[in-house]
C-alpha cells in the first residue's frame, strides 16, 4: 500500500509544477532550413505571379434554378 502511494505522489501537481526539464543540446543546436527565427518575411515575392481570385467560381444552387 505504501508502494502505491509513493507511486502515485511523484505524479502531483505541486511536486512537479516547479520541475524544469533539461533538454538534449545536441539537438537543440542542429538548426533547421526550414524552421522559423522569429524574423518578419516578406511575402511579396511569393505571391508576384499569383492573382488572387482567379479560381473562383460563382454557382447558384440547384434549388433556384
Amino acid at each position: 500500500m505504501a508502494d502505491k502511494t509513493v507511486r502515485h505522489s511523484q505524479y502531483n501537481y505541486k511536486s512537479n509544477s516547479n520541475l524544469v526539464l533539461p533538454t538534449n543540446s545536441s539537438l537543440s543546436d542542429q538548426h533547421k532550413p526550414n524552421k522559423s527565427t522569429g524574423e518578419v518575411q516578406s511575402l511579396a515575392e511569393n505571391l508576384k505571379n499569383f492573382r488572387m481570385g482567379d479560381r473562383v467560381q460563382h454557382t447558384r444552387p440547384e434549388s433556384i434554378n
